[in-house]
């Protein structure tokens, strides 16, 4: 059985990226600009938890990872209110913009993290397979 990674939100960000990098290193994809804090409009300053932004093979790869901590204990701003408001403008926002966004919570990245990564993989290869 795994452990259960120690929550802590910028923590979290640099373990889930570290994860999915290497879960795409395993998938036999190149090497992915993997960045935390991600911030994908000047305008509003909105940012990604873990974002993977490049070109490969004249293809966009635009996948965003948001992590919503406290979910499953109603305690976080992400659960509904205002909070969810500004998280479901910054999704429409980053979609139309191109981005492909996953909210995880930190219970999933806790427990499940290659599962996670595995998602993101087949994203980044479904991209690829659909080249213009």
């Amino acid at each position: 059985m795994r452990r259960p990674i120690k929550s802590n939100q910028c923590g979290n960000n640099r373990v889930l990226a570290a994860v999915v990098a290497q879960e795409c290193r395993k998938a036999g994809l190149p090497p992915l600009r993997i960045e935390t804090e991600y911030q994908f409009d000047e305008d509003r300053r909105w940012r990604f938890d873990v974002a993977i932004v490049q070109t490969l093979d004249q293809q966009w790869i635009r996948v965003a990872l948001e992590l919503d901590g406290g979910l499953w204990m109603g305690k976080s701003a992400h659960a509904g209110g205002t909070g969810g408001k500004r998280d479901r403008e910054k999704d429409r926002g980053a979609t139309e913009l191109g981005w492909h966004v996953l909210r995880i919570t930190t219970d999933e990245l806790s427990h499940e993290p290659g599962k996670i990564a595995e998602q993101v993989v087949r994203i980044v290869k479904r991209k690829l397979e659909s080249k213009p």
